[in-house]
């Protein structure tokens, strides 16, 4: 008996973490992709990740103070670059959405364990490239808070 009990508490304790981690973040997130690729694989209206998010099982997001960072560290020579903002409380399944460390010790990421649905796309950023500097140049995007 005490062990159901030991049980149903570390649930709740589980379900209130990640309660609380959810809450601490916005509503939008950013995801990187070229757009030859974004085009290439749409399914039934739905992106289904890059061929790596595929074999990963998650598509890979960024919140808005790290998402330049990732752009560059990930995409930085990507020619056709788009920066998607994304809605989570448009995504088909936000409870499939969970923030998780890459090495258990640093912060956490946003990994969405589900297809990106087309409409949760609120807005498409297309990243030029400046001809002097040979740099992606992104749009304003709001700091942290």
């Amino acid at each position: 008996m005490v062990i159901k009990h030991v049980g149903l508490c570390l649930l709740v304790i589980v379900v209130c973490l990640q309660s609380f981690v959810y809450n601490t973040h916005t509503d939008t997130l950013y995801k990187c992709v070229s757009e030859s690729v974004f085009k290439a694989r749409i399914r039934d209206g739905k992106f289904i990740g890059n061929p790596d998010e595929e074999k990963d099982g998650f598509l890979h997001f960024s919140e808005a103070q790290d998402a330049v960072h990732d752009c560059e560290a990930y995409h930085g020579d990507v020619q056709d670059l788009w920066l998607l903002r994304i809605s989570i409380s448009k995504l088909t399944d936000p409870s499939k959405l969970k923030w998780e460390q890459y090495d258990h010790t640093g912060p956490y990421y946003p990994h969405l364990y589900d297809f990106l649905n087309i409409p949760a796309i609120d807005k498409i950023y297309p990243i030029p490239i400046n001809q002097t500097t040979h740099k992606h140049i992104y749009p304003p995007l709001p700091s942290a808070l």
